[in-house]
Formats: C-alpha cells, structure tokens, sequence
C-alpha cells in the first residue's frame, strides 16, 4: 500500500505550483513514482492561466537535492528550486508520454 503522496497549493500570485509534500515509501523508490507523482503537478501547472508549467519547492536537507536535479529543477536559493516551462515539458513527456494523465 502506498500511503504517501502528493500534496501541492497553486500560487496564483506568483504564477506557479508550490509541492508541499512528495513522499514515496522507501520500498518503492528508484522505480519512477515520485518523478512521475511530480509530472502531475507539472502538468496541472500548464492547465493554469500564465503558469507555464512552473513548479518550485523547498527541499529537506537529506540529500533530495540530486533527485530534484535530474529532473531539471534549478536553484532559486539555497533550499529553493523550481521547474521551468522546458523542464516540465520533459518530465510530463518522459513519465506520461501519450499526452499526459
């Protein structure tokens, strides 16, 4: 059972989707579930008006940094990273690559 998950707020002020929680038990990392719980906030991020598909978040200090990099993300400020239009777009097409969810 997987009881971890996906949370996230839209920021219409500042044009983006901002995840609160992205949690996948430890048993099921490494087979693509979090990269592909994070498209679907990607892609709800394109269904907004003048998001573009950017998301950003605050990462742990545990080293989920690196997870977040592969993806694309780039560094606002020291815990803060975002996903731009180009990088979601990739993501969105790599974890759900006949036109989304």
């Amino acid at each position: 059972m997987l009881n971890r998950g996906i949370g996230f707020i839209r920021q219409y002020d500042n044009l983006n989707n901002y995840v609160v929680n992205l949690e996948v038990r430890f048993e099921y990392r490494g087979l693509g579930l979090g990269a592909a719980l994070l498209a679907i906030i990607m892609q709800d991020a394109f269904l907004q008006p003048g998001f573009d598909g950017f998301v950003s978040l605050t990462t742990k200090t545990d080293g989920t940094e690196n997870f977040y990099f592969h993806l694309g993300a780039k560094k606002s400020s020291s815990q803060n990273l975002y996903f731009d239009t180009q990088a979601s777009l990739l993501a969105i097409k790599k974890y759900f690559p006949r036109d989304g969810v």
